[in-house]
């Protein structure tokens, strides 16, 4: 196959079933997909806190779901309890395109959704409205940022934070193969698609010299807070998106290549 990506080694961090088909693009430009999911989903050791909020939605008027991972194990969660939760009574946001399409697959119809797709674009859209007083609920991991948190609440809103589950450093047995192709073959492209997953990387890979390794390459960043963590390393980030979306980062690949 030949394409403007012939040849090209393009690590992501996401499964295959994360990325999908969202790559696809990059791979009929003959671009080679390597998945290094850096990041798995672990269970909370304890779901009593959530297990007795599931019961006092009603409280609040808004929910945030900030990731597809957030919804599944939201509503697997309330399933398992039995909670019956009156969704059409809460205004429910999702971050983006997927998290919404997530939703709708339990039947749950998203009430806003921001136009750019991310953690700052729900502040802006938020921001555009009156939410004095109002109670939002935000579900995450348990490294999620409290920069959302802190937008709602600059803006009159009140803000509860619960982890719903652990986001861990995928552990280096399960990624032999891709460490063994990585330091083998030269890696043209790396796609990292949150803070940790790049952190991650480093550790799985026991990179001591970042810069050396990832300044020889096109790095690219799902959103401007993963490209200020890696920034942060003094490596030098090519290709951000406009929207945070795993299709956004594929096309902005393929028009670094073209220009």
């Amino acid at each position: 196959m030949t394409g403007i990506l012939n040849g090209k080694n393009i690590v992501v961090t996401k499964t295959k079933v994360e990325l999908n088909n969202s790559f696809d693009e990059l791979i009929h430009e003959g671009g080679n997909v390597i998945c290094f999911p850096s990041i798995t989903i672990a269970p909370e050791e304890s779901y009593e806190k959530f297990d007795l909020l599931l019961n006092k939605l009603s409280h609040f008027d808004y929910v945030i779901f900030t990731s597809a991972n957030t919804v599944k194990v939201f509503i697997e969660r309330m399933n398992k309890v039995g909670s019956d939760v009156n969704f059409p009574q809460l205004k429910i946001i999702a971050i983006g395109k997927k998290t919404a399409d997530v939703l709708r697959e339990y039947d749950i119809n998203p009430s806003l959704l921001p136009d750019n797709f991310s953690a700052a674009g729900i502040s802006e859209m938020l921001g555009e409205m009156e939410i004095t007083g109002k109670k939002f609920l935000l579900p995450g991991s348990n490294i999620m940022r409290s920069g959302l948190k802190n937008s709602i609440e600059d803006l009159g809103g009140y803000v509860h934070i619960i982890s719903i589950y652990k986001t861990i450093e995928t552990p280096r047995e399960k990624l032999l193969r891709e460490i063994e192709f990585i330091t083998k073959n030269k890696i043209d492209v790396y796609a990292f698609t949150s803070p940790s997953t790049y952190r991650n990387i480093k550790s799985i890979l026991n990179l001591e010299n970042t810069s050396a390794v990832f300044n020889e390459t096109v790095v690219c960043a799902i959103g401007e807070v993963t490209k200020a963590e890696i920034e942060n390393d003094g490596i030098k980030v090519s290709v951000v998106p406009e929207n945070s979306t795993l299709e956004d980062l594929s096309r902005s690949i393929l028009k670094y290549y073209r220009n």
